[in-house]
């Protein structure tokens, strides 16, 4: 290897080659070897949490097909249900109000 700085900063936290200038061969394909599993490790874990997402993707779009599915005629009332509750709400707070405070003749 050629830069004794990152050596000796290897030595220092593995304590592995002969001295902090040199990594013996067989330290270095042990390292590499520690290497390729704790990659392997986090592919695992990647490609299970992928199957997963990729599982609820599925059953996501399956519900929003099954929804744009039941639009029709009945779908639409229940859209606009809310806004006829609402209007249905403001016309009784009105007539409410009138009844308490009824209009007197010269106001419109």
């Amino acid at each position: 290897m050629s830069n004794p700085a990152s050596l000796q900063d290897f030595y220092a936290v593995s304590v592995l080659g002969a001295d902090d200038t040199h990594i013996a061969p067989l330290d270095a394909s042990g390292v590499a070897l520690a290497a390729i599993q704790g990659l392997y490790q986090q592919n695992q874990e990647l490609r299970a949490e992928n199957a997963q997402l990729r599982a609820r993707l599925d059953e996501l779009e399956a519900r929003l097909a099954a929804l744009e599915e039941g639009r029709g005629e009945s779908s639409r009332w229940q859209t606009t249900l809310p806004a006829g509750g609402l209007l249905l709400l403001v016309v009784s707070a009105v007539v409410l109000v009138r009844a308490r405070h009824p209009l007197r003749p010269d106001e419109p």
